[in-house]
């Protein structure tokens, strides 16, 4: 049975935003109850060379809002906010959240037979079918963001 680009893109996108938007609600309901600056578990770093949990937040929605503008032309509708809090995080999320939401299956069948231009580090640009934009690079960046909360503050039973 094929499966299509749109089966295996939007739905996790929806699916972990969604599982964000939970964490941050119980982030922010914990810090609260325990009297904790909601601030340290938005700058919390899993070690001291890795980015703080509000970047990683970030970061995801980035990827997901990218990867929806190139596989079906919605998406970086706003730039990502600067600011560490929880109700800007939670904007964040349910800002791509909307998009990704939005997102129609015909828009990104369509793109399937195109060729995507990227930009690559090393080499400049790049142009690769829209299966390979989001198995290569796409998921495997998108993919580790949300898993962040769950080693950390949180286990998966919570969510």
């Amino acid at each position: 049975m094929p499966i299509s680009i749109y089966d295996v893109s939007v739905p996790v996108f929806r699916q972990m935003l969604e599982c964000q938007i939970r964490f941050l609600h119980k982030a922010a309901a914990h810090a609260e109850s325990k009297n904790i600056d909601p601030m340290y578990i938005a700058g919390a770093r899993l070690s001291r060379n890795s980015h703080a949990y509000g970047q990683h937040v970030r970061s995801m929605c980035l990827i997901a809002n990218q990867a929806m503008a190139q596989l079906g032309g919605e998406g970086m509708s706003k730039p990502q906010p600067t600011e560490r809090g929880f109700p800007a995080l939670k904007v964040c999320v349910a800002d791509s959240l909307a998009i990704t939401n939005k997102l129609k299956p015909e828009k990104i069948e369509t793109a399937e037979s195109k060729m995507l231009s990227i930009g690559l580090s090393n080499s400049g640009a790049g142009e690769v079918t829209a299966q390979e934009l989001l198995l290569h690079f796409v998921m495997p960046n998108f993919l580790p963001m949300r898993c962040w909360p769950m080693r950390h503050w949180f286990t998966a039973a919570s969510a």
